[in-house]
């Protein structure tokens, strides 16, 4: 065989291989991508990047917001990559979105509580209300599944209120200052509709809301349970808070009322029918007229109608069936 004939089908052969092997697709370019880290790979960018998928190309952009970067600037950084060639399919420019974590008020307030908690400047059963000097704005944290927010330090001064921290934000470079003022505040009954002297607090008629604790001054805080089931002293308007000095129990005997009077000593109890003499609650003094005998007897109020005394209430001239006296074992 001649040298020209093996040339030839070497020749022949090479063509051959070329036609019938698959060709390697060449990287195509996203039109939008989401990223969670700092930096945007060739993998992100890229369908089939191969092995320059895990190189990195670009910084991405902060936590919770989106960028976008040019054709030019991706040709480059493909090329230092190693990928020479790829389909841009098109495209001028790639959206580049950042998922974050948004760090709102709430959360800085817990942690910044819970230091001053830890300091003792504040009560643990506290809550605690911030008013930041400047707006906080719209700050969100890298998603890296570890807490959004620290502090780096604070400095509190419990008598001004003031306080200065610096946060630890993933995903933003040094700490972010923030500064303000922090009023401690406990959970107290506000009145839910206005009521009249008098009324009687129903549970519909309150709800708990925050009250700052100097507020208070030296009243405890009243609870629910504390206040429904009450009289108010006086009228007060939907949206105020209710302290011990506005509320009364509530009068269940009325002056001139029939009312009657209980005495018990041992398995015995006598009962005899009376006339309120005054207004008076569950557990305070009244004094009741016995008609049949005009004799005056104190005693103190059991409830709706019913006066509990310690001295027998019908004498002998009581004695009768008409002093409506009646007996129990």
């Amino acid at each position: 065989m001649t040298v020209r004939r093996v040339l030839s089908l070497l020749i022949l052969a090479a063509a051959t291989a070329s036609g019938t092997a698959p060709a390697s697709a060449a990287p195509l370019l996203k039109p939008s991508i989401v990223v969670t880290g700092d930096l945007v790979t060739a993998g992100d960018l890229f369908e089939n990047a191969g092995d320059a998928a895990e190189t990195p190309l670009f910084r991405a952009p902060a936590p919770g917001t989106v960028g976008a970067v040019d054709l030019a600037a991706i040709q480059r950084a493909a090329l230092i990559a190693g990928i020479g060639a790829f389909d841009a399919g098109g495209m001028h420019a790639v959206r580049v979105e950042r998922t974050g974590v948004l760090v709102d008020a709430d959360m800085l307030t817990h942690a910044i509580a819970d230091a001053l908690t830890a300091r003792g400047l504040i009560d643990e059963s506290s809550s605690l209300a911030l008013d930041f000097d400047t707006p906080l704005g719209r700050l969100f944290a890298a998603d890296t599944g570890e807490p959004p927010v620290a502090l780096a330090d604070l400095a509190a001064n419990a008598v001004t209120g003031r306080f200065a921290a610096r946060l630890v934000v993933p995903g933003h470079r040094g700490a972010i200052p923030v500064a303000g003022r922090f009023v401690e505040t406990v959970p107290a009954p506000h009145l839910v509709a206005s009521l009249a002297k008098d009324a009687v607090i129903r549970p519909a008629d309150v709800e708990m809301r925050p009250v700052p604790l100097r507020r208070l001054g030296a009243d405890p805080a009243l609870g629910l349970e504390d206040v429904v089931g009450m009289a108010v002293r006086r009228t007060i308007r939907a949206g105020n808070f209710i302290g011990p000095s506005d509320i009364v129990p509530p009068t269940v005997v009325a002056r001139n009322d029939a009312v009657t009077l209980v005495y018990r000593t041992g398995p015995l109890t006598l009962t005899v029918h009376g006339q309120a003499l005054g207004d008076a609650a569950v557990g305070e003094p009244v004094a009741v007229l016995n008609p049949m005998s005009r004799r005056v007897i104190h005693g103190i109020v059991a409830g709706p109608g019913q006066v509990f005394v310690d001295q027998v209430v019908v004498g002998p001239l009581d004695a009768s069936p008409a002093a409506g006296l009646a007996t129990a074992s």
